[in-house]
């Protein structure tokens, strides 16, 4: 953490004019840091949902996107003339078109309404897993950009930060105002999950059975796999929390979290909470509805029923710290964010960072192709040729 501090006391130099942004590029260099080392860092490396409180406003996830914030800001300004708005990235969501304003000359509500508005959307532009989305990247740093802006200064009442209830007096600097605790760590929950996201979706494998040998592996396993109508019936008892993990926004559960810290106890409160009309899913009545080709089922809805067959394959969400996910060197889990599902494998540990676990990412958009490939390695006679399809994830 005090390479963090370190960069944040350089970055802080510079906006008060102090230093040059050369400080900043070479304290990064002198400490083996790069831009991406920091998202990764921030990413896979903080736990975000350790509480806030009033000893301690902002928890280390939080200080982290606030220093990462900063530094897109520093970077924004010697391009002042990126001029793009939110829908610039992404012209074809004609969901997004609120402001015909650029990112950099957001005002807060202007920024807080195109942040949540990306929230709303997100399954209709940024779901695009085994590729490296670089128009969602960089609206994410844009967007993050904006957000140090409003971190790093201070402002007269109804200037950039034109909301009464976001802000809050500061305590250095006579009548001028700066964005309050509550709404930095609005803002970083939903952007760490975003985040979050594209990572995963950039390391995911598409994997299947090597057609090859698939007739083979299916009908060695055909048993294992086997779906039957009691597993569909008694997978309704977990159906319901799992889809509406799938039904609430990317970053709300981790911000309700935060905002009602001590009263979080289930996915429903979130799901309620934003929208008090929430209708819950038909669960499948049959095997042949959940299993349809012709019309195929989102991959949470299957997950349920899958894991009535595999219940050691658990399923994590969003807000799961990925350093504290199961280190079993052979555990398997499935792992869920808005609108996606990854198998997700464990290697064994790194050759160089003894307590670390190298994974591989799987995806595929029937989770049942990913499950064959599971139950594929329990059988050690088949167990190299179904993992041939399967590739490697690199992190």
């Amino acid at each position: 953490m005090h390479k963090w501090l370190g960069l944040n006391a350089r970055i802080e130099n510079v906006l008060n004019k102090r230093s040059d942004t050369l400080e900043v590029s070479q304290y990064m260099l002198m400490n083996k840091m790069d831009f991406n080392g920091l998202l990764k860092s921030w990413i896979l490396k903080t736990d975000p949902v350790t509480k806030c409180t009033s000893a301690m406003p902002l928890n280390s996830m939080c200080l982290q996107a606030c220093v990462i914030a900063r530094y897109c800001y520093l970077v924004s300004q010697t391009n002042e003339d990126d001029k793009r708005s939110v829908q610039d990235f992404f012209p074809e969501c004609k969901e997004l078109e609120l402001f015909d304003v650029p990112i950099q000359e957001l005002n807060w509500k202007q920024f807080l309404q195109n942040f949540q508005n990306i929230q709303l959307n997100w399954a209709k532009f940024a779901l695009n897993p085994c590729a490296h989305n670089r128009r969602l990247k960089q609206l994410l740093i844009s967007m993050m950009g904006r957000f140090g802006f409003f971190t790093a200064w201070t402002f007269k009442e109804n200037e950039e930060l034109n909301d009464p209830q976001a802000c809050e007096r500061s305590t250095n600097i006579p009548d001028q105002y700066r964005l309050c605790d509550q709404q930095v760590v609005y803002i970083s929950s939903g952007l760490w999950c975003m985040f979050y996201s594209v990572w995963l979706q950039k390391n995911a494998v598409l994997s299947t059975l090597p057609e090859e040998y698939r007739e083979t592996i299916e009908e060695a396993i055909k048993d294992g796999v086997a779906v039957h109508h009691h597993h569909v019936e008694a997978a309704n008892d977990t159906f319901f929390t799992a889809t509406m993990h799938d039904d609430i926004m990317v970053g709300s559960l981790l911000q309700y979290m935060h905002r009602f810290s001590g009263m979080f106890h289930s996915v429903s409160q979130v799901a309620y909470f934003h929208n008090p009309g929430y209708q819950r899913r038909n669960p499948p009545d049959s095997v042949e509805s959940l299993m349809s080709r012709e019309q195929p089922r989102p991959a949470i809805e299957k997950i349920p029923t899958l894991q009535q067959l595999y219940p050691e394959i658990e399923l994590f969400h969003e807000v799961s710290h990925w350093d504290q996910l199961p280190k079993d060197p052979k555990k398997w889990f499935w792992f869920h964010t808005p609108g996606l599902v990854f198998l997700v494998r464990n290697r064994g540990y790194h050759c160089l960072r003894k307590d670390e676990v190298v994974r591989d990412i799987l995806w595929n958009p029937d989770p049942y192709e990913l499950l064959k490939i599971y139950v594929s390695t329990l059988n050690p006679t088949i167990f190299m040729r179904s993992l041939d399809g399967a590739g490697n994830s690199s992190e």
